[in-house]
């Protein structure tokens, strides 16, 4: 009887050990299949995360804009902000764009320095006639024209008949170049008196300090409402050289977006105008 309980319980301990190897051989054979699934479910988590990356679209850009203090209606530079009419439709376009401008403010010196060695990404305002000593060998692409605007001189509104010959002392902003006048400056004729601020070159030729001041007649007008209301206007000397001059978008890096910007400045047209409405700015 003893035998025979012991042969029984030999006999179940066999099958134990016969389930739990088999236990371990299912949990063998199944760990494949479950590293395999927990593979595919961090592809899947990768994946997701990709879709979750910023937009191609929405990349930032940096634009070498101009560090004058006083330049409206166009921009001004004050107290750490870049403002104004071109602030303004820059923001307009990146908007619709769906990308990000940066404005990296710079002298006009470095602004055509700090674009050209690619430390921005686009100029604002350019020209394809500003700098080209410093632009040779760069393939700068421009876009249509933002804005037509005048570089004159103005002068007291009793010489507004001026003639070349009496203008011999011209004021300009710092870092402008008279380019009618270079001839003349060159050979000694007019001798030049630059100024940083507009106030202070303003109030030299309502002084009588200068004959006049090479400037954009829009931007005077600005300024002269602001600072010297109730005087003599300054007024633009049209006897004197003056040039019409066209203002762009420029770009080394980037053409299509160029593209885009032209064909933001035809359907935008009406937004545009009703922005150079706010800025006092001529429409085309």
């Amino acid at each position: 009887m003893v035998k025979g309980k012991a042969f029984t319980f030999l006999v179940m301990a066999f099958l134990v050990g016969v389930m739990i190897l088999a236990g371990c051989s299912q949990q063998s054979n199944n760990a494949p299949a479950a590293e395999a699934a927990k593979s595919q479910e961090n592809a899947s988590v990768e994946k997701n995360d990709d879709s979750k990356a910023e937009p191609l679209g929405l990349k930032e850009y940096k634009v070498a804009v101009q560090d004058l203090a006083e330049y409206m209606p166009e921009s001004e530079y004050k107290d750490g902000q870049y403002s104004g009419y071109a602030r303004e439709l820059l923001d307009l376009f990146a908007e619709k764009a769906g990308i990000k401008f940066t404005y990296v403010v710079l002298s006009l010196k470095r602004q055509v320095t700090e674009f050209v060695n690619g430390g921005a990404d686009f100029k604002y305002p350019d020209n394809k006639n500003w700098s080209p000593e410093e632009k040779q060998g760069k393939e700068v692409i421009y876009s249509n024209n933002v804005w037509n605007s005048i570089n004159c001189v103005v002068v007291q509104s009793k010489k507004e008949n001026m003639k070349i010959d009496e203008l011999k002392k011209m004021g300009i902003i710092t870092g402008f170049t008279p380019f009618q006048y270079m001839d003349s400056i060159k050979e000694g004729r007019i001798t030049v008196a630059e100024n940083s601020d507009i106030k202070g070159l303003m109030q030299q030729v309502l002084e009588g300090r200068v004959d006049g001041a090479y400037m954009n007649p829009v931007v005077i007008d600005y300024y002269f409402e602001k600072y010297f209301q109730g005087r003599d206007k300054l007024v633009f000397a049209k006897g004197l050289p003056y040039a019409e001059t066209t203002r762009h978008l420029s770009t080394i890096k980037y053409p299509e977006l160029i593209n885009k910007f032209n064909a933001f400045l035809e359907s935008e047209k009406a937004a545009i105008n009703e922005l150079k409405k706010k800025y006092n700015i001529p429409l085309d």
